[in-house]
């Protein structure tokens, strides 16, 4: 299963941001901009005058809150032999889409400094709102997809259990449980179909809260045993066991369900420039949770923090320009370039989208190998489990788009196609 997005909003033309989940625990994500062309000085002015945000300026209103309509809409990978799959055939799969949501995002929390920045929040909601092209209702719309939460989970679990041939059976035995409720899932727990509304808002299953209480049961024992081993080495591995226990069990809710998307949450503290002092600097990011870096990848040029949230640019753009973002969905900084002029109610608009080595792992370009985190994979995806988490997850372009031919060798179905 794979899950799309994309996002209109008439103030900037068309923005396409797309988050993508899991066919072999794979997301694809493709990202797209529309600029208005030509200006001139007079026309500067009067953009400046108007796109500056401060307090009561004339955009500040529709800066707090847009007051054009913003959609979501998700699509999903339905696989269409789930029997096949649980013998050992390769996946196939079936785009289905798309389901339709109204998107709220209002800044809240906002502070203007003393620099020309302002610092907000931006919660984001959703609506469930028809669309013509659906398939059927979330709610009743079903699809075939790999057991993520299962999948996520073990994943996470194994490197934990592994470590308890360290430990003394008296230790072991405190997980026990764990080991009992993992083996007595079935092949058919592989492969789950589900409603839309389920898989994407939320998953809900009773053996997610056995798993919970099994690992911070023995989480907790094991952490207060662990206090008193006087072995150096064994102390380390009952730490790192209880350590991975507790942050399993605490990542399931207590309520046992598992969501890809959160609704009313946010993804961060922002601090963006307003254009009062330089209108080229408007809504660039100054900092994102209060740092110029964020913590994930290998090097400094990667965990650079570059550009906007992808909502605004300067005016005045050129075709030879790239336009940074900053994609809390990639954890990292990416850049846009031109693809072409569109026309859109009678205005020439210029296309901006990904180049096609985003997803590159070095091959292409050095500096590109400090985003393979903790592993290089063949070109097309981007491992973001370290901002996950230790989650499994992995992006792309949809489809696998300019990806290696690794991955599509792997399942059947998919077209790759920039349109």
């Amino acid at each position: 299963m794979a899950l799309l997005s994309d996002q209109n909003r008439l103030c900037t033309g068309r923005c396409c941001k797309a988050t993508c989940v899991i066919t072999t625990s794979v997301l694809a994500m493709v990202i797209g901009m529309i600029m208005v062309l030509g200006t001139s000085p007079f026309i500067n002015y009067e953009v400046k005058k108007t796109l500056e945000v401060y307090a009561g300026s004339p955009s500040y209103k529709t800066w707090v809150e847009p007051t054009e309509p913003v959609y979501m809409s998700f699509f999903l990978f339905n696989v269409t032999n789930p029997n096949d799959v649980l013998l050992g055939e390769k996946p196939n799969v079936q785009q289905v889409g798309p389901f339709k949501y109204l998107e709220l995002r209002p800044r809240t929390n906002i502070t203007f400094m003393n620099n020309g920045t302002v610092k907000w929040i931006q919660p984001k909601s959703y609506i469930p709102v028809e669309d013509p092209r659906s398939p059927g209702n979330d709610t009743e719309f079903e699809v075939c997809t790999i057991n993520f939460p299962i999948m996520f989970l073990g994943s996470m679990l194994d490197p934990v259990l592994a470590k308890l041939s360290f430990l003394p059976a008296t230790i072991r035995d405190l997980v026990l449980e764990l080991p009992k409720i993992l083996d007595a899932l079935s092949a058919e727990d592989v492969i789950i179909c589900r409603t839309v509304r389920e898989i994407v808002w939320g998953l809900y299953d009773p053996v997610f809260l056995r798993i919970r209480m099994a690992c911070l049961d023995a989480g907790r024992n094991i952490m207060a045993i662990a206090r008193d081993i006087i072995n150096p080495l064994v102390q380390e591995a009952a730490l790192f066991v209880a350590n991975g226990l507790l942050s399993v069990g605490t990542l399931i809710p207590e309520g046992g369900v598992i969501s890809l998307q959160v609704n009313g949450s946010d993804d961060g503290t922002w601090a963006t420039f307003t254009g009062t002092k330089d209108m080229q600097l408007i809504n660039m990011l100054d900092l994102y949770n209060n740092s110029r870096r964020v913590p994930w990848w290998k090097t400094d040029t990667c965990n650079m923090v570059n550009g906007t949230d992808g909502t605004q640019y300067h005016p005045n753009i050129k075709e030879t320009e790239k336009l940074f973002t900053f994609s809390t969905q990639l954890c990292r900084s990416v850049y846009l370039i031109y693809n072409g002029t569109v026309e859109l109610k009678g205005i020439d608009l210029m296309r901006f989208t990904p180049p096609p080595l985003l997803f590159d792992n070095g091959t292409h370009y050095d500096y590109l190998k400090g985003f393979c985190n903790p592993h290089c994979w063949p070109s097309g995806t981007q491992d973001i489990s370290g901002c996950r988490g230790g989650l499994p997850l992995m992006m792309s372009s949809p489809h696998f788009l300019y990806a290696d031919p690794v991955y599509l060798e792997n399942v059947t179905g998919m077209s790759p196609n920039f349109e």
